[in-house]
């Protein structure tokens, strides 16, 4: 129940967030590619500097759901951010110019032209980002808290540590 749950804020927070990225920078390919860094970074380098990160600062975020759930937005945020790419890509920009011409705000060319054509694209970045989120171990391990555990990492540990009859 814990892995189904953060998984879905996570994925949900990712597709969101993803979106909004990808829609703010999508006539800027250096600013695509700067999403892309995270790709670069191992789990266990995001998970420590994220605690080195937490820990100094004076908010009470380290130890809890939410810096797990901060590991997640770190690590599979590019992969959001490619996907909603991929779609702002392949809408023609003539309508996004119909709009500006009829002198509608950023606001509505948002939520009457791209929201509507990047629906498939909600669903392919939550199901890639359930699926890769609820298969992490590495972030898991460093940034869940006390007690926590997941089913992938519940099962590394069984791997590890055997208890046979399990």
């Amino acid at each position: 129940v814990n892995s189904i749950w953060i998984t879905m804020i996570s994925s949900f927070l990712l597709t969101i967030i993803g979106f909004f990225s990808a829609y703010s920078f999508r006539n800027s390919k250096f600013f695509i590619l700067l999403f892309s860094i995270p790709l670069a970074l191992s789990s266990p380098v995001i998970g420590i500097s994220l605690i080195n990160l937490y820990s100094s600062l004076p908010l009470p975020i380290y130890g809890t759901y939410f810096m797990l759930i901060l590991g997640y937005l770190v690590k599979f945020l590019p992969f959001s951010v490619f996907i909603f790419s991929a779609f702002f890509s392949q809408i023609s920009s003539s309508l996004e110019d119909a709009g500006k011409m009829f002198n509608r705000s950023e606001f509505e060319i948002l939520s009457k032209i791209f929201l509507p054509l990047s629906k498939p694209g909600f669903l392919a970045t939550f199901i890639i980002s359930f699926i890769f989120i609820f298969g992490e171990i590495g972030v898991t391990q460093l940034l869940s808290p006390p007690g926590f555990q997941t089913l992938p990492q519940r099962i590394e540990v069984l791997m590890h540590y055997g208890d046979y009859q399990a």
